[in-house]
C-alpha cells in the first residue's frame, strides 16, 4: 500500500498540471453529487427530472465558485499555481465548468418550457399582466444573482496579507557596474507592479565613499576575517523598505563605489542584518537575491589574499543557506561571469547581462511572489462571458 501511495507521490510531482486537473474534476464529482441531495430534498414539489436539472446547473456554478476561490487565494497568497506552471490546466478547468453552467442553464430553460402549468406548477402558461411582470423581475433578479456569485472569488484579491517575506537584494555597486545598475533598475521595475504586497526588503550594497581609507582599514584578507566581525567591521550598508518601489528608488540612487567588489563582506553583513530583521518580524520566507560580475576582492592576486576553497554559504555548518529558504545569483557577465560560486552547487545562477535577461530572470527566480495579473484577466474575462450568457438565458 505504501509503495503504491509514494509511486501516485511521484507521478503527481511529475505531473502537476494534470494533478491539479484531475484534483479540480473530483472536487467538481463531489460538488455535483452533494448539490443534487439538496435540490431533491428543497425542491420535493417539482418533479424528479426538473429537479435533476435544477442540480445540474447550481453545481456547475457552486464548483466553479469554489475553483474560482481556491485558485485566487492560492495566486495572492500561495503561489503554488505559478510554481507548477498549472496555468493552463487552471484556465481549461475554468472554461470547462463555464461552458457547462451555460449548457445546464439552456437545458434548464428547454425543459421548463416543455412542462404545462398544471404539470409543474411555475408560472407557464396563462397569467395576469401584473403576475407575469412580478415573475419577469424575479428572474432578472435570480439571473444577476448567479452573475454576481461567480464574481465574489475575485473579492480575494482585494484583501492584503501579512508581511511575510523578507527579500534581501545584494547589489554590486562597484565602479565597472554602471550600465548594469541601469539593467537593474529597469528589470526591476518591469516586475515590480506584480509583486505581491506581502513583501519587505532588504538592500546592501558597497559603501560609497569619495575618501576610502576608513573603509580600507576594515578590509578583510580572508574568509576568516570577514565572519569573525559584526556588521560595523564589515564593507557593507543597508536600506529596509516596505515596499517595491521604494527598495528600487534606493537602487537607483546608489553611487558607484571604488572599494572594489568586497561582495563577501557584503552577504555576510547582510545574513546577520536579516537575522536581526527575523528576530523582530518572524518571516515566513528569506530570499537572497545578488547581482554582480562574480568578481571578489577575494578572488583577486593581491599580497596577504587568502582565497576561499570552499562555498561561502557552506561556512560555518552552512548558516547561511539554511537560513535563507533561497539563494539566488544573477550575473552581471552572462553565464561565463559566476567566479564568486564556482564551489558553490545549491544555488540558482541566472544570466543578467541586460535589463532584458536580467528581469526574465528575476521573473523566474520570484514567480511565487508575482501577482500573475495576465491570468488573472483571462479568468476574469471568462467568468465575464459565462455570467453574461447565463444572464440572457434566464428563465
Amino acid at each position: 500500500m505504501n509503495e503504491f501511495l509514494m509511486h501516485i507521490w511521484k507521478y503527481m510531482k511529475v505531473w502537476p498540471s494534470a494533478t491539479v486537473l484531475l484534483t479540480g474534476l473530483f472536487a467538481i464529482v463531489v460538488v455535483k453529487y452533494l448539490t443534487i441531495l439538496v435540490c431533491m430534498r428543497i425542491l420535493s414539489p417539482k418533479p424528479t427530472a426538473l429537479r435533476k436539472k435544477y442540480a445540474q446547473f447550481y453545481s456547475y456554478v457552486f464548483s466553479m465558485v469554489l475553483l474560482l476561490c481556491f485558485a485566487l487565494a492560492d495566486l495572492k497568497f500561495f503561489h503554488q499555481i505559478p510554481t507548477h506552471n498549472s496555468e493552463g490546466a487552471l484556465i481549461l478547468s475554468v472554461l470547462v465548468l463555464g461552458s457547462l453552467a451555460v449548457y445546464a442553464r439552456t437545458n434548464l430553460k428547454t425543459s421548463i418550457k416543455a412542462y404545462t402549468s398544471s404539470e409543474v406548477g411555475l408560472y407557464i402558461g396563462p397569467k395576469t399582466h401584473e403576475k407575469a411582470r412580478q415573475n419577469e423581475i424575479a428572474n432578472y433578479y435570480r439571473s444577476a444573482t448567479f452573475g454576481l456569485l461567480l464574481l465574489l472569488p475575485f473579492l480575494i484579491l482585494f484583501i492584503t496579507p501579512k508581511h511575510n517575506t523578507l527579500l534581501s537584494i545584494i547589489v554590486d555597486n562597484s565602479t565597472s557596474m554602471k550600465e548594469q545598475m541601469d539593467a537593474l533598475v529597469t528589470g526591476l521595475s518591469e516586475i515590480s507592479p506584480q509583486l505581491g504586497s506581502k513583501i519587505h526588503f532588504l538592500v546592501t550594497n558597497i559603501p560609497e565613499c569619495t575618501n576610502c581609507e576608513r573603509y580600507n582599514k576594515n578590509r578583510n584578507f580572508s574568509i576568516d576575517q570577514i565572519i569573525a566581525k559584526d556588521q560595523t567591521g564589515l564593507n557593507a550598508k543597508h536600506s529596509f523598505h516596505r515596499n517595491a518601489q521604494d527598495a528600487i528608488d534606493q537602487i537607483k540612487e546608489l553611487e558607484l563605489s571604488k572599494l572594489g567588489s568586497p561582495l563577501f563582506d557584503c552577504i555576510w553583513s547582510n545574513y546577520l542584518k536579516s537575522q536581526d530583521l527575523q528576530n523582530t518580524s518572524a518571516y515566513e520566507k528569506k530570499v537572497l537575491l545578488i547581482f554582480s560580475d562574480g568578481e571578489d576582492n577575494l578572488l583577486i592576486e593581491q599580497p596577504g589574499v587568502k582565497k576561499p576553497s570552499e562555498c561561502f554559504f557552506e561556512i560555518k555548518e552552512g548558516e547561511i543557506k539554511h537560513f535563507f529558504n533561497q539563494i539566488s545569483f544573477i550575473s552581471y557577465q552572462g553565464m561565463g561571469g559566476t567566479r564568486l560560486f564556482d564551489y558553490c552547487s545549491d544555488i540558482h545562477i541566472y544570466d543578467g547581462n541586460d535589463s532584458g535577461s536580467l528581469a526574465t530572470a528575476l521573473k523566474k527566480e520570484l514567480k511565487n511572489f508575482l501577482l500573475d495579473w495576465s491570468l488573472i484577466y483571462s479568468l476574469l474575462g471568462i467568468v465575464l462571458l459565462t455570467s453574461i450568457m447565463i444572464f440572457t438565458s434566464r428563465i
